[in-house]
């Protein structure tokens, strides 16, 4: 597992407002992220909306789903200041 330490103020206000999280485990990662994402590593956060409804006779069914996808980054998107991370020891439960 992984820190960041050292974040400039635009990764600071980008996690404030949800568009930049640390990965863990629970989100869905994009299919283009590669395979060995560490627990920890700060992702750009985006909210893919899904009708995966159906046709009922003459009308269309709906069934909208919200699913958060992660793409990490190593760099910040808005002045590009290198991420930098530490590594912390994974508790044991």
């Amino acid at each position: 597992m992984k820190e960041s330490i050292e974040n400039c103020k635009c990764i600071e206000k980008l996690m404030i407002i949800g568009k930049v999280e640390p990965y863990s485990g629970y989100t869905e990662l994009s299919n283009y992220a590669p395979e060995d994402v560490e627990l920890g590593t700060l992702c750009f956060a985006q909210d893919v909306v899904r009708d995966d409804g159906e046709w009922d006779g003459y009308q269309w069914v709906a069934n909208i789903t919200i699913n958060r996808e992660l793409f990490p980054i190593n760099y910040c998107p808005i002045c590009g200041k290198e991420i930098k991370y530490q590594k912390i020891k994974e508790l044991k439960l």
